[in-house]
């Protein structure tokens, strides 16, 4: 689900990269979106998109300070979670080259290893949702397979 193909990707006349609705690909959260739009067609399972705020979370790798962040402590990045058990996200993998795998079972204990080094301290992440008013908002929240667990190496 997550290779340029499998997503819909297009190249426009300036050799931008484009998802089927017109979004950059190169979002993180459009990407995220997509992912969970995919996961609904193929599998009839919901996601939703997860994340950071920019200087947020300074113990990721994936949009962390070593990957060209703004800031010394990170910037801010959208995932997506599906099923409540996959975190998805191809953006770290085609766009930042930060990962070199896009999938990862919360439910396996050596996948929940690499998320940890990956995508840092799980406390530090929110969950979007769309409040009475029809607007986002994000709320903070740790996915279950990970509570309790903590990134095994603080970044500096």
């Amino acid at each position: 689900m997550s290779t340029d193909e499998a997503m819909g990707i297009t190249w426009d006349e300036h050799e931008v990269s484009r998802l089927p609705n017109g979004a950059y690909a190169v979002c993180c959260t459009s990407c995220a979106e997509r992912i969970i739009e995919l996961a609904m067609q193929a599998f009839g399972v919901r996601g939703e998109v997860f994340g950071w705020d920019v200087g947020k979370n300074p113990t990721s790798v994936v949009a962390g300070p070593t990957h060209g962040a703004h800031l010394d402590t990170g910037q801010g990045h959208d995932f997506a979670v599906i099923d409540g058990r996959y975190l998805v996200d191809p953006w770290a993998v085609h766009t930042e080259c930060s990962s070199e795998r896009a999938a990862f079972d919360l439910d396996d204990a050596d996948d929940r290893c690499e998320v940890l080094r990956l995508y840092g301290d799980p406390r530090t992440w929110t969950r979007r949702v769309i409040n009475r008013l029809g607007n986002y908002e994000w709320i903070p929240v740790v996915p279950r397979q990970l509570r309790g667990h903590f990134p095994a190496t603080p970044r500096g």
